[in-house]
């Protein structure tokens, strides 16, 4: 499997070959009539004008996309990098990518592209081009998993990258964007809305940080991580989930006498600051274990956090009864040695991988790794005046290279162990829920002195989660009459049609922990 794109100067030429093929393997014998592409709200650019010379451009947001249907001539979903991190328009985006459809970012650089992958759960990676790291944006990254059985026979995983898009594009790119985002007649994929109401992993935001470390032969090593975060209040702690993938290059060897026999990737994670020395973060859970020889392993996570927790995402903060961790990717490999030795008394989990060539005379391939692992931080760990928590990933990748000298008609093989690159990555993740303790809600303000019924107002506090009932005056809101919008410090209130005139009618907020303050007033007119 090669990683590397090619040279820019070939680039051109391929995306149009690709372009060529792609029609060859999967044409229906008709033109389509013009398709659909759902856009997210942080798609923008030329491209954009492109797509609606081909499609119908359907605007989708976070309300808008648990709505939205697969059915019907659906190209795909364009996304801005920003809408990665929406938890709705991420599924739909799965969705879409599941269904066979192209799920495209718009003004990608390498971060992106690799956000787009993990979002997609696409094993392979995206390298943009030649700048490995991924320093230069390109106009597009669209993938697609091909529907096998209506389309090409076989499953395809497809990466369309678009370096430019001028204002002035001629047809053929308009073409080549029509291509990208053609739909095949295939069915949605078969959802399960029960099994994702409490999913830490579909409710919240991740953080999502990576590396890339070469050496001067080619070699790279690669690593992502992608972590989420929640809080049990009834046990006191935080429990930050990492899904970490880790890739290794080898570069092509001019030597034809010589090879690549081995792989070996070394990655240990420790939490750094702000942690004291007298508690370790606990090691809850972690995937894979060790494994002789496997060529496909699955690495994954199952947990659930009893009680009311917490988690940091806009205006929905907290889930009663319980929340569940779970996520699981199968890995397929050559024949690899795991090896896992991370220590429940320093909170460090450490994976070795050392994968044999799957041909002594091939090399140049790539290997991708995944590992997972939950961590529990007791409350008393925190040092005062912090607000995230840091933790190192410690990576390094090695070669082991096999040369033949002959003497006398024997063979005799030399071995030869060389470090591909080492570093660091550093990972910050903000405390889950705000740092905020559960405590009875208070009213501070709100943006007005008067207002009418069927007006909206803005009422400033603390502590506005799991709220039961919204009074003022007296009379019970509807709860379609409010919202939380701002963390859980604003909600929104549009003043019922019902509502009882007249001038000092106080705004009172009641959640499971209590009722708020009764100072803040309010006239009716």
């Amino acid at each position: 499997m090669e990683i590397l794109q090619p040279n820019r100067r070939h680039l051109a030429a391929i995306l149009f070959g690709s372009v060529l093929f792609f029609s060859s393997l999967c044409s229906h014998g008709e033109e389509l009539s013009p398709g659909k592409i759902y856009v997210a709200p942080h798609a923008r650019g030329h491209i954009m004008k492109l797509l609606g010379r081909r499609f119908k451009v359907l605007p989708v947001s976070a309300k808008t996309a648990q709505r939205r249907q697969l059915q019907g001539n659906i190209g795909g979903v364009l996304l801005g990098s920003k809408d990665l991190k929406s938890p709705p328009i991420a599924r739909l985006a799965k969705d879409a990518y599941a269904a066979g459809l192209t799920v495209a970012v718009v003004g990608s650089g390498s971060e992106e592209a690799e956000a787009l992958r993990i979002l997609v759960g696409r094993d392979v990676p995206i390298v943009l081009g030649e700048d490995i790291t991924g320093k230069n944006k390109v106009s597009l990254v669209a993938i697609r998993e091909d529907a096998g059985s209506e389309c090409c026979q076989i499953r395809h995983q497809r990466t369309h990258i678009l370096k430019s898009a001028y204002k002035k594009a001629d047809h053929r790119i308009t073409d080549w964007l029509k291509q990208v985002f053609q739909s095949w007649p295939t069915s949605p994929p078969e959802t399960s809305p029960e099994g994702v109401q409490d999913d830490l992993t579909q409710m919240a935001n991740s953080i999502l940080t990576g590396t890339v470390l070469t050496d001067k032969e080619g070699g790279v090593v690669q690593v992502v991580n992608q972590t989420w975060a929640a809080r049990s209040f009834a046990s006191n702690l935080d429990f930050y989930y990492v899904q970490q993938w880790v890739t290794i290059a080898n570069p092509h060897m001019e030597d034809k006498f010589a090879h690549v026999d081995k792989d070996v990737a070394k990655v240990s994670n420790a939490i750094i600051v702000p942690i004291s020395l007298y508690t370790k973060p606990l090691i809850v859970q972690y995937a894979p274990g060790t494994t002789e020889n496997a060529t496909t392993y699955s690495s994954g996570v199952e947990y659930t956090i009893g009680g009311t927790a917490g988690y940091n995402k806009a205006d929905i903060l907290s889930v009663s009864a319980s929340m569940k961790i779970s996520n699981s990717t199968s890995t397929t490999v050559s024949p690899t040695q795991i090896e896992y030795s991370g220590s429940p008394g320093t909170g460090i989990p450490e994976w070795k991988y050392t994968t044999k060539q799957k041909d002594q005379y091939l090399d140049g391939d790539t290997y991708i790794y995944t590992q997972n692992w939950i961590w529990a931080v007791p409350f008393d760990a925190y040092t005062n005046g912090e607000t995230s928590i840091t933790y190192s990933t410690r990576l390094k990748g090695e070669r082991e290279t096999v040369w033949y000298s002959y003497y006398e008609g024997n063979e005799y093989p030399h071995y030869e162990v060389k470090t591909i690159a080492e570093g660091a990555l550093y990972t910050a993740v903000p405390f889950p829920f705000n740092d905020t303790e559960l405590s009875a809600p208070t009213v501070i303000s709100v943006d007005r002195n008067s207002a009418k019924p069927g007006d909206v107002i803005t009422v400033t506090g603390t502590n506005l989660y799991l709220i039961e009932s919204v009074v003022i005056g007296g009379n019970p809101l509807p709860a379609g009459n409010y919202e939380v919008v701002d963390s859980d410090t604003t909600i929104r209130i549009v003043i019922p049609a019902n509502q009882q005139k007249g001038p000092n009618q106080s705004i009172v907020i009641n959640t499971q922990e209590g009722f708020s303050n009764s100072s803040v007033v309010l006239s009716i007119d």
